[in-house]
């Protein structure tokens, strides 16, 4: 379960943030999670609940957007974005294909407010 793991990164990324702005607080992080990325979103999601509290980040919000795979074709050339794994091509059935994102695990965006 390696969700704990990276929801103890994604906080310590957080509190290095939160440094650079000690007079607002972080309100959202939203996070970017690749459909191939091996993340089970609902295990990240609870153990960023579990880790933030207590803490300075106990009323943080975390959103979790899934990122498609990007899906290329070397037969017809054409990329696919799926929400899905798929091992051919949806264009032409192809099954000459090369993944070309929806690995990643990245923070989109951190939203502050004032106060502490």
């Amino acid at each position: 379960m390696h969700e704990y793991s990276l929801a103890g990164s994604i906080l310590t990324f957080c509190e290095k943030e939160s440094g650079k702005h000690p007079d607002k607080k972080i309100r959202e992080v939203t996070l970017l999670i690749g459909v191939m990325g091996g993340v089970e979103t609902d295990l990240l999601e609870e153990a960023l609940n579990h880790l933030k509290m207590p803490g300075p980040f106990a009323d943080t919000r975390f959103s979790l957007e899934k990122d498609p795979v990007l899906l290329k074709c070397r037969n017809c050339r054409k990329e696919n974005s799926l929400y899905k794994i798929a091992l051919q091509c949806p264009s032409c059935s192809s099954e000459d294909v090369e993944f070309i994102g929806g690995r990643e695990l990245l923070i989109k965006s951190i939203t502050y407010g004032t106060g502490k």
